[in-house]
């Protein structure tokens, strides 16, 4: 099970991380960026670790105090990956929202622990629940909590007044550990280096007292495959609130892990600006992904109202094909159901006209019901020819329409398809739907076209 130790690179953290697990009072604020795999993996950038060193703090914790009882506030059941033995200790409030969460640390730190050691954990540290827990903890409760941030130290305390807490809140914090991680120096390829010039400039206005050296960088070889790099290494800045002589600037951090060849001059130097480059890199990639999630949400959503159109399409035909039902059973009218057939062939795909044929003996047959069309151009009877009677497209004028007569505006046909009426088996009649609108029918307009057609065979 890994300890804090096994993170820990300067001998020097180690006393004043025991004074913070020895402090039963106040918050403890564990800070960093845990962006999720895939994010830090599209930025280049890994994530600080936060969450493991948070889970090994509440461990140590309860190993600590036998008597202490541990309230987590959090998201994910069993987040903190304990042991069956420490899990008795602890009661877990599972929330599924940030006002959830701000209402059940608000609830929980405004009940007394009656005497009894009580460790309140909170899964995640913000605007909504910042101000009762910092609260609870000028009151004296210890509280543990986790945030999600780039800033470290004092800054820490400044956010926290940004989140909503006051400046009297602020006494109820005691310890901010910020955690990040970075490149690690190939220990194959590494070599000392004497900083100049400017490097030294910068050294002597970062320290007050002059770091002694030496100095590493790596140039790359086969171990690191030429990137001078191996793994991560863990970077920690420690404040203390309370009392200023327990803190560990980061700075003096990374200064004694730059003089034992962990990482590199450079990442010593620039410091800031190496953190404000790979913050950046973690909000594109962040960008990105909401950008992708985005077009991927519209494009499901373009999917479901194309679904609820069909649906709402479907449940049309439903009502218009009851419609020509009740009308076969209630009217003995042929051609004025072979009409209502036509409109309703028009209203279910989006079609301007519609033709329905009646075959009689041979190749003649009769336009039976129109729609959309002027009479006067309806020819009847005509010759259709049985070889005629397939499903097909049909862009052009329709059997029966005849050529445009002077002083009658041309249809404009861009697509439409031509249905047969089979009775077992043989053609009976058929069915033309067209559209001046658009050039073809969606297969699911075809199908309720089908459906209607075959309810006409009964007409």
């Amino acid at each position: 099970m890994l300890e804090l130790k096994d993170f820990i690179h300067l001998p020097a953290l180690d006393p004043l991380i025991g004074k913070l697990l020895a402090d039963n009072r106040g918050l403890t604020v564990i800070a960093g960026l845990d962006p999720r795999p895939e994010i830090s993996e599209a930025a280049g950038v890994p994530g600080s670790g936060r969450t493991t060193i948070f889970r090994i703090l509440v461990r140590q914790l309860l190993e600590n105090q036998p008597g202490l009882r541990a309230l987590v506030v959090t998201a994910e059941r069993g987040s903190l990956r304990l042991s069956r033995q420490l899990r008795r200790r602890v009661e877990e409030h599972v929330v599924h929202s940030a006002a959830e969460m701000a209402e059940t640390v608000g609830a929980i730190a405004a009940v007394s622990d009656g005497g009894q050691a009580a460790l309140l954990v909170i899964d995640h540290l913000d605007g909504a629940n910042v101000a009762p827990a910092l609260a609870a903890a000028r009151a004296g409760r210890h509280i543990l909590a986790q945030l999600e941030t780039v800033s470290r130290g004092a800054a820490v305390a400044r956010l926290l007044l940004e989140l909503g807490a006051t400046p009297a809140d602020l006494d109820g914090l005691h310890w901010v550990l910020a955690v990040q991680r970075l490149p690690a120096l190939c220990t194959q390829c590494r070599a000392a280096v004497a900083p100049a010039g400017e490097e030294l400039a910068l050294l002597g206005r970062r320290w007050m007292e002059p770091l002694p050296g030496p100095f590493y960088r790596a140039a790359g070889c086969d171990s690191c495959q030429g990137s001078g790099r191996q793994d991560t290494i863990a970077a920690f800045d420690l404040y203390c609130r309370q009392e200023a002589g327990d803190s560990l600037p980061l700075e003096a951090y990374l200064g004694h892990l730059a003089q034992e060849g962990h990482v590199s001059l450079d990442d010593l130097l620039y410091v800031e600006a190496d953190e404000t480059r790979r913050s950046y890199a973690l909000f594109a990639a962040s960008e990105r992904e909401l950008l992708e999630l985005r077009a991927s949400m519209q494009a499901r959503l373009a999917e479901l109202e194309s679904a609820y159109r069909v649906a709402q399409q479907r449940t049309e035909a439903l009502v218009s094909l009851q419609e020509v039902g009740d009308a076969l059973a209630t009217t003995g009218d042929l051609r004025a159901l072979a009409h209502q057939i036509c409109v309703q062939a028009c209203d279910l795909s989006g079609g301007d006209y519609a033709l329905l044929y009646m075959r009689h003996e041979g190749d003649e047959a009769e336009v039976l019901a129109s729609h959309g069309w002027d009479l006067g151009r309806i020819e009847s009877p005509i010759q259709l020819g049985l070889d005629r009677y397939q499903e097909r497209s049909l862009d052009e004028l329709p059997p029966g329409i005849g050529p445009l007569r002077p002083g009658v505006r041309a249809a404009n046909i861009r697509g439409g398809v031509f249905l047969p009426l089979l009775k077992q088996g043989e053609p009976i009649g058929a069915l033309v739907v067209q559209s001046g609108r658009k050039a073809r029918f969606e297969p699911g307009e075809v199908s309720l076209l089908r459906g209607l057609a075959a309810l006409a065979v009964v007409t």
